[in-house]
């Protein structure tokens, strides 16, 4: 669990840095969603490839981390909706 919370955290301080640099009304929402595809895709090739990427992992460690991946992935799009839903306020 303190993975997930310290993955949570470091993403919520990348927003709140990158609301100072770019104060436009969605752009939280457009670096989540950009955010997410690229990282999609690279992941999804190291995933592809795992016994390059990943070949000391056994298949729990990489179902794990899959997991974690998602979670992950899942934050990235969801923090961003609720920290601007939060501006509104």
């Amino acid at each position: 669990m303190g993975l997930e919370v310290a993955t949570g955290a470091a993403l919520y301080l990348v927003f709140v840095i990158f609301r100072k640099l770019d104060s436009s009304p969605y752009a939280l929402v457009k670096l989540g969603i950009i955010g997410s595809a690229v990282g999609l895709v690279l992941d999804a090739f190291a995933l592809w490839n795992r016994d390059v990427f990943f070949a000391k992992l056994s298949n729990e460690q990489l179902l794990a981390f899959t997991i974690w991946m998602a979670f992950a992935y899942g934050l990235y799009l969801a923090l961003p909706l609720f920290m601007a839903k939060g501006d509104k306020s």
